[in-house]
């Protein structure tokens, strides 16, 4: 198994995590098509959120990560 936690947090933290509330569907259906998820879960928290990715092997793990690349202010993430 492995498992990949990212936590966003500062400037634009909140905007991103609201946009993926409000996206969520989009979210599952990205997510739910990556080889090998075990389970995938975000949450809020008082700096932003976390989101927890976990897949079978790393291969599974990594493409989520490649989805989640940091996104420049203004920019709207590839989902």
């Amino acid at each position: 198994m492995h498992v990949v936690i990212r936590s966003y947090s500062g400037q634009g933290a909140s905007e991103l995590v609201d946009l993926l509330g409000r996206r969520e569907e989009d979210v599952r259906s990205v997510i739910s098509a990556v080889p090998g998820l075990v389970s995938y879960a975000a949450f809020r928290t008082a700096g932003g959120g976390t989101t927890v990715t976990v897949c079978q092997d790393k291969a599974g793990t990594d493409e989520p990560s490649r989805r989640a690349e940091p996104v420049k202010p203004g920019e709207t993430p590839c989902l």
